[in-house]
């Protein structure tokens, strides 16, 4: 819109603005001024995720960063938690999964101590059926096979929580600062972890 000499002055616009679209102020202006979009959050999570060089793991964080920028943070929360667990289960495979299995069979034949409630003994021959094994399980053993100790799987369980509040009805808000720990959690506890690396 564009208006001539001499009614071509701010409040002028405004007024016309106005005038065009009632609820301007309302549908435009105020939405912005209460959240802003999180520019410099959103900055800070691709500066935490920069210079992982896994092709898969890269397309779920730049989609979960993208994801980000548009404000959907429990979208983004969601293909973390994909890229986190996926680096768990290949880590796994590499370290073989008759470790996996007897690891988890001897924390279920433990009658005290830090497993003895864990019941789920697994016998796994292939990633294929290690993705239908429940998450919270998988830390459970991770943690049995000393990748993590307690501290890093609570924290590994509240990110999982996360994700699973993100992709179920709820009321629980989730916002750019829930995000940011969530991804710094999962980047030093997994990704960065020399336990972790694939190579």
């Amino acid at each position: 819109m564009k208006l001539s000499k001499p009614n071509n002055h701010r409040t002028r616009y405004a007024e016309v603005l106005g005038l065009c679209l009632k609820k301007f102020s309302d549908v435009l202006i105020i939405p912005i001024q209460k959240q802003p979009i999180a520019q410099e959050e959103v900055s800070a999570l691709a500066k935490m995720l920069s210079g992982l060089t896994d092709a898969n793991e890269d397309a779920y964080l730049s989609e979960a960063i993208s994801c980000a920028t548009a404000n959907l943070f429990r979208g983004a929360a969601v293909l973390g938690w994909c890229a986190a667990i996926d680096r768990i289960h290949r880590v796994i495979e590499k370290v073989g999964f008759n470790k996996f299995n007897t690891v988890s069979q001897q924390m279920a034949a433990a009658q005290s101590g830090r497993f003895r409630r864990f019941n789920k003994a697994q016998n796994i021959p292939s990633i294929s059926e290690l993705r239908e094994v429940f998450d919270s399980e998988i830390l459970w053993i991770i943690e049995g096979m000393q990748l993590i100790d307690s501290n890093q799987h609570t924290r590994l369980r509240s990110c999982f929580d996360l994700r699973c509040q993100c992709s179920h009805p709820g009321d629980a808000p989730v916002t750019e600062y829930n995000l940011l720990s969530f991804f710094s959690d999962i980047n030093e506890i997994v990704f960065r972890s020399p336990k972790f690396q694939l190579t």
